[in-house]
């Protein structure tokens, strides 16, 4: 009883999945999008799927960090040893606080386990849009051109925990297992403390009236080929979303392919993403007959570009420009800027 209502007067698990997110969160490779991150560079910046966001989350964040809780003063609590050479105060403030649970008066005889398993469903909502993660490219057009990536990531999240309280002294020696089921929530990045009643609304990707729930998937199957434009060849883990009253991630290729039914509409767009080629955009409108869509997405590339800039000098008729180019010093910075028609 005690561990339940101060999951719920602490929100111990919406906060610890938030240290999580944070911790795990950047630009770095194989690092959650980030939760505010500003960078000065050009072009598209960094890519997450939504899909690969859950999916690390479940497997990586939840299912090896879980087990690490404890609750000071039960038999099942351990003692983490700091490195050497670290502060034992700041290792404890940093490390082993973050796994330690405010939880008093529990029986220093119990062993208390928490546990996530990763085939559990997480509900997970993100300002994605088309299941892309990414950030909002800004080109300011002033003396020198300057491209901002302004990365921003809302996290609303919620996830089950099973907490295993052993008693080994119950029922005269042959012990007793106690056994509850607890839910960790964040919304909008904080953790949600206290007894707070979730709406239909906090739960808008998953409930039943959902646009994209799978029940509303009542078209004709849709098959889409996706392939390199270059050389025909089959893209794999290409994303495939679908835009109508709500953007949809449906999944991603296998092999080249994706076959999938849709929700019903009539003016619905087909998103194909992969990083490393331009986003192909395919007006569907899904109906009860099976489809058949062939993609060619192009590729990126690389485009050597040679620069030289001509002085213009102010003479005793006026500014004119000089004869002769003079190539940039290996110090300089030129920002070249192209512009798709």
């Amino acid at each position: 009883f005690r561990i339940a209502r101060s999951a719920s007067n602490n929100g111990f698990l919406g906060e610890y999945v938030k240290h999580l997110i944070y911790s795990y969160s950047g630009l770095e490779e194989d690092m959650l999008p980030p939760i505010r991150e500003l960078t000065n560079e050009f072009g598209p910046g960094k890519f997450w799927s939504k899909f690969e966001v859950e999916d690390r989350i479940k497997n990586d964040l939840l299912t090896n960090n879980i087990p690490l809780l404890q609750i000071p003063g039960t038999a099942s609590t351990e003692v983490f040893q700091e490195p050497a050479g670290s502060d034992p105060n700041t290792f404890y403030s940093v490390f082993t606080r973050s796994f330690n649970l405010p939880i008093d008066n529990i029986n220093s005889d119990y062993d208390v386990n928490f546990f996530y398993l990763p085939s559990w469903n997480i509900y997970l909502s993100m300002d994605c849009p088309s299941g892309i993660c990414k950030a909002e490219s800004v080109l300011l057009q002033n003396i020198v051109p300057l491209g901002i990536q302004d990365y921003s990531t809302v996290y609303d999240v919620s996830y089950p925990v099973a907490v295993f309280i052993n008693d080994p002294y119950a029922f005269n020696g042959l012990g007793y297992t106690f056994k509850i089921a607890l839910e960790g929530n964040m919304r909008n990045n904080k953790a949600l403390i206290g007894n707070v009643q979730l709406s239909s609304s906090d739960y808008k990707e998953s409930v039943a009236s959902s646009f994209c729930d799978p029940n509303k998937k009542t078209s004709g199957l849709t098959t889409f080929i996706v392939k390199d434009e270059s050389n025909g060849w089959s893209v794999d883990d290409a994303i495939v979303s679908f835009s109508h009253i709500e953007d949809c991630s449906m999944g991603v290729t296998k092999n080249g392919v994706f076959k999938s039914k849709f929700p019903r509409a009539i003016g619905g767009v087909v998103s194909v993403f992969k990083e490393g080629y331009d986003t192909e955009f395919i007006n569907l409108d899904p109906d009860e007959n099976e489809q058949n869509v062939n993609v060619f997405l192009k590729p990126l590339k690389t485009l050597n570009v040679k620069t030289a800039h001509f002085p213009i000098v102010k003479e005793i008729n006026g500014w004119e420009l000089r004869k002769g180019a003079e190539f940039p010093d290996q110090d300089e910075t030129v920002y070249v800027i192209i512009k798709k028609d």
